[in-house]
């Protein structure tokens, strides 16, 4: 091969080399720019993931004020029905009432006249109703389709000119399990004690001092039925349907 020839060959070569280089240089630029895609896909990522992380909490914000709302609609709720009740037992025997503008007189006058027509009674609880000590028992609700809420019970109570049950001592917890209260497979009962200002009361306000739960209260769980299976309590929500039983004064013998 002469020299000149040699020359010819050695610039072509140099001239793929410089096309080869020049491709290279291309690949690397699209390499670069694919990084800076990269990054900025991997950016906007980031700020979708901190977003959803933000509406998450602010999820769990309303939903802990939804909960705090509800449990003060419950405490409000349990709070009127314990006036309502206060004011029922002074209405209850004309010996207790006390004078109130917000209270009718429509309403004391059926009081009165109850109170007046069991004292003409000759045994100490009406028919239905079953003797304990100083109180009178019966039952709401035994037919499914008349089971009702924890504050419709208590309404239904009132009707009959009585509350909720408060089981005051172990004797009187032996009694309405043993009776036919709860006993026998009975369904689960509301009786009068509620989840209120932090603690467990009473429907007369006194704080629950002898229990006799089945298992722990849960949270959001403010109301109490009598398990008709174990004769223990369980918590559960006001909202659930259920049996009742009320209670009242007996008669005096």
């Amino acid at each position: 091969m002469d020299l000149q020839a040699k020359s010819a060959e050695i610039q072509q070569l140099k001239a793929e080399n410089e096309k080869i280089k020049a491709e290279n240089e291309k690949i690397k630029a699209e390499n670069e720019n694919i990084t800076v895609e990269n990054e900025k896909i991997k950016a906007e990522n980031e700020n979708i993931t901190a977003e959803n992380e933000k509406i998450k909490a602010e999820n769990e914000k309303i939903k802990a004020e939804n909960e705090n709302i509800t449990a003060e609609n419950e405490m409000i709720k349990a709070e009127n029905h314990q006036l309502k009740g206060t004011y029922l037992n002074a209405t209850a025997d004309p010996r207790t009432f006390t004078s109130d503008p917000m209270h009718n007189t429509s309403s004391w006058t059926s009081g009165y006249l109850s109170y007046h027509r069991q004292k003409r009674q000759s045994e100490p609880c009406q028919t239905g109703w079953l003797h304990f000590q100083s109180r009178c028992y019966t039952v709401g609700g035994r037919d499914s389709s008349d089971q009702r809420s924890w504050g419709g019970a208590r309404d239904d109570c009132w009707g009959r000119d009585a509350d909720l049950v408060l089981i005051e001592s172990s004797e009187e917890q032996d009694f309405i399990f043993n009776s036919s209260l709860v006993g026998s497979g009975a369904g689960d009962r509301w009786i009068g004690l509620t989840f209120e200002g932090g603690a467990w009361k009473w429907l007369n306000g006194s704080d629950l001092t002898e229990n006799y739960w089945t298992q722990p209260p849960a949270d959001g769980h403010r109301c109490v039925v009598s398990d008709g299976q174990s004769g223990g309590w369980k918590a559960v929500s006001c909202d659930e349907k259920n049996e009742w039983i009320c209670e009242k004064n007996a008669l005096p013998g």
